[in-house]
């Protein structure tokens, strides 16, 4: 078991300063600020600052087969090259979650290819949630996240339609998400089985869809809000074998 805490007052501070991007692999793979590979029963808690990383603020990674019990909640993720939060399974998995983290100025404020993503906040970023790639994908849930100022597609949901012979991506439930003054577009999902969108809100969208759904069978896209679309954007989603 590995549990770890940082209280209101601690700092964990890298010396990157700028804009994000995704520019330079070798230095975001090889510089984090907390990060842990390959173990499960991980429960990390973070009140303090982390930031200033030209990876990720908070890593975890696993190829394990099974990877389980895994909970992460960062409230002061901020000015990072890539990701605040990045929490990747490569393959099954059980009990994961991301909860009330926010994020700051990243390029993606969380990106996750396993288990929830709730209640977490971002400001900035050039996405507020990245879900992609991964067998850990299925059966999750991206529920009551909100999204400030995103510069790009705050919630883009896109799965590799047969990510390394696994095959496709089931049961993914996006609800109850809120986004505030996004540059372009709203919700992206592609190339999941059962998929939910239900519930969510854009308001003040500039550019872009509202909403973009491909490559999806089975599911359902109902009661989704554009609130005060700009005159440039498109007001409604594009929907493909959905």
């Amino acid at each position: 078991n590995y549990s770890v805490r940082i209280g209101p007052t601690g700092v964990v501070c890298g010396d990157w300063s700028g804009v994000p991007n995704f520019s330079d692999q070798v230095r975001q793979v090889n510089r984090k600020g907390i990060a842990a590979w390959n173990c499960s029963n991980v429960h990390f808690e973070s009140d303090g600052e982390i930031y200033g990383f030209e990876g990720e603020a908070v890593y975890w990674f696993s190829l394990s087969s099974n990877a389980k019990n895994v909970y992460m909640r960062a409230k002061k993720l901020r000015d990072c090259r890539f990701n605040g939060l990045n929490v990747n399974a490569r393959n099954a998995f059980e009990n994961i979650k991301i909860e009330g983290s926010d994020t700051n100025n990243t390029y993606h404020g969380i990106e996750s290819s396993a288990g929830d993503v709730l209640d977490c906040t971002d400001h900035g970023s050039f996405k507020a949630i990245y879900a992609g790639q991964g067998a850990g994908g299925k059966s999750r849930k991206i529920s009551g996240n909100k999204s400030f100022d995103c510069k790009e597609i705050p919630y883009s949901i896109v799965y590799n339609k047969n990510f390394e012979g696994y095959g496709r991506i089931h049961n993914v439930i996006i609800t109850d998400n809120h986004a505030f003054d996004p540059v372009n577009g709203f919700i992206a999902a592609a190339d999941i089985d059962g998929i939910q969108i239900h519930g969510n809100t854009c308001t003040r969208l500039k550019g872009g869809r509202f909403l973009q759904v491909t490559g999806c069978i089975d599911g359902a896209v109902t009661n989704n809000f554009n609130s005060s679309p700009a005159a440039g954007s498109t007001h409604i989603y594009r929907a493909e074998n959905t």
